[in-house]
């Protein structure tokens, strides 16, 4: 299935318990961004959309309704 839909739960999770550990399950790790993704697709990006990437700022004003990651919560490595 697509797992993109997991931004949002896990923002709202995220929001409500910062330290949160997460099991994410799936055949793939789904750590993809826009700038590593060879097909942009967003079912490939769910992680790595919430991870906090110190050498890499993503711009989510660019994203059509994911504007609310903006000031979001983001994961550490060691959430996962």
């Amino acid at each position: 299935g697509d797992h993109s839909i997991g931004v949002g739960s896990l923002t709202g999770i995220l929001r409500v318990r910062p330290n949160v550990g997460v099991i994410w399950v799936d055949a793939h790790a789904d750590l993809n961004t826009p700038d590593t993704s060879g097909s942009g697709n967003m079912h490939g990006m769910p992680l790595g959309l919430l991870m906090d990437h110190p050498t890499q700022k993503l711009d989510f004003t660019k994203f059509p309704g994911f504007e609310y990651l903006v000031n979001g919560p983001r994961l550490s490595p060691d959430q996962l």
